[in-house]
This record gives structure tokens, C-alpha cells and sequence, in this order.
């Protein structure tokens, strides 16, 4: 399809013409995913990015200044999608992250007390005995 071809579409779907939508959908569908998929490396992730992209074009196909400028504002609601992505993406794991790391700090031996040799021992011979056996390591 040529530039020419694909500007008409772009103007036939802002007048709500279903055809052209679908033409659009057709001819750039494997394009945008593909784009997608190079950014984020997910199939499933690229494949709902790419639904989410063609449903806010649909969307907002209205707000397109001229049907020449078709293919960069898809390809930018593409982009837009994917940072959006990698953005909550990286709060989840950051939030995931802080998460285990309490889990693991309750979970752990940390929070409780250091108990030392001398704790151990309840008397002075046995803290002595411990001490020198300590003591001996190397």
C-alpha cells in the first residue's frame, strides 16, 4: 500500500468509514506488533500493546491533523504504549522487590538479638572454655 492509498484510509476512518479501519487494521497490525515486540521482547505484552495502540488510534482518529501524518502518529501511540509499559513494569518490580525484601527481613534472623560465646555459656567455666576454644581457631 502507498502513502497516497494509506492517506485516504486515514481520511476515510476519521469520517467513521468501518472499511478503512479494517484496511488500516490489515496493513499495519503485523507492522506495529513487530515494532512493539523489538521494545519490550514479550509476544503476549507485544500482542495487548499492539491491541491497546490500535484501540487509542480508533479512539482518537479524530484528533489526526491531516491523513499524510497516518503513519508516524500510529507508530508514536505505539512508542507511547510501550513506555507506558516498561514505566509500570519497572514500579511493579520495584514495589515486588521492596515487598520480598520485608518478607524476607521478617522471615529471617535478622530482627533478632546477636547472641555472643558468652551468652551461651551459663558459667564463668564454661564461658572460659568457650572462649579459649574460640580462641584456637584459626
Amino acid at each position: 500500500m502507498n502513502r497516497a492509498e494509506i492517506t485516504s484510509l486515514a481520511i476515510k476512518a476519521q469520517q467513521g468509514d468501518k472499511a478503512a479501519i479494517e484496511a488500516i487494521y490489515k496493513e499495519f497490525h503485523e507492522k506495529v506488533y513487530f515494532f512493539i515486540l523489538r521494545i519490550v521482547a514479550i509476544p503476549d505484552t507485544a500482542e495487548d500493546l499492539t491491541s491497546d495502540t490500535f484501540s487509542t488510534a480508533i479512539e482518537n482518529i479524530s484528533q489526526l491533523r491531516s491523513g499524510e501524518l497516518f503513519i508516524g502518529w500510529l507508530y508514536s501511540i505505539a512508542y507511547s504504549k510501550c513506555e507506558g509499559y516498561i514505566k509500570e513494569s519497572s514500579r511493579s518490580l520495584a514495589a515486588s522487590s521492596s515487598e520480598e525484601l520485608d518478607m524476607l527481613i521478617e522471615g529471617s534472623k535478622l530482627n533478632e538479638p546477636i547472641l555472643l560465646p558468652d551468652d551461651y555459656a551459663e558459667n564463668e567455666e564454661t564461658k572460659e572454655q568457650l572462649k579459649s576454644i574460640i580462641d584456637s581457631l584459626s
